[in-house]
């Protein structure tokens, strides 16, 4: 990788291929919801979404199982999701 890109250059094909390499037994629950969130959520940084998403529900299960209305965020947050 050239050192005039920026590290995040390129992360989402790197996951995706790492992904079908291992499998989603090998990633971390944060990464498997990367991937879903990449389709929903194009040209953003997901990772911190990811990240509070199984903060909040406790497993990326739970975040799966969770009700979009309860996924939207509470009155005192803005929307994961726009």
């Amino acid at each position: 990788m050239s050192d005039d890109l920026p590290h995040y250059h390129g992360h989402r094909d790197r996951l995706r291929a790492r992904f079908m390499e291992v499998g989603g037994d090998a990633v971390p629950d944060y990464e498997l919801l990367e991937l879903v969130l990449f389709r929903s959520i194009p040209r953003r940084d997901v990772k911190p979404i990811a990240k509070e998403l199984l903060k909040r529900f406790g497993s990326f299960a739970e975040v799966l199982a969770a009700a979009p209305a309860r996924l939207m965020g509470s009155s005192n947050r803005e929307p994961f999701c726009k």
